[in-house]
């Protein structure tokens, strides 16, 4: 694909002699009782090279393709960022959001807050 069909299909601005790809990545949403759990497709990024902010009830995302990865990752040319934003809902607890990336794969678990949670009262004989 040649980078003026790159730049329509995708966000695209120019940095020097390089064109910078800003990408949306796919991601799956689940929902268990104690938390939300976030999974999204950020091929040929490394640790180091995620960036996760909260600010205001948002969370964003934003990775870049690591120098060090395998050409079949990275259009030599080209950089390559992708970056999702997800606005929170409050029972959040923003203090217990976890992150892992591993075979591509950015996975987030963001727990819900005890307080939150749905509580049952026992019922005694009277």
């Amino acid at each position: 694909m040649d980078q003026l069909t790159k730049c329509k299909t995708d966000s695209c601005s120019v940095e020097t002699s390089q064109a910078v790809y800003k990408r949306r990545p796919n991601a799956n949403v689940y929902e268990t009782d104690d938390a939300v759990l976030l999974e999204l497709e950020i091929p040929g990024v490394s640790e180091k090279d995620v960036n996760i902010k909260l600010e205001d009830g948002v969370m964003s995302i934003e990775a870049h393709v690591s120098a060090d990865v395998p050409e079949a990752f990275k259009d030599s040319r080209n950089k390559v960022v992708y970056e999702r934003s997800f606005r929170l809902r409050r029972d959040i607890d923003t203090d217990k959001i976890t992150a892992e990336i591993k075979n591509g794969v950015l996975s987030l678990a963001l727990y819900i807050a005890e307080s939150a949670k749905p509580k049952k009262i026992k019922v005694k004989a009277g």
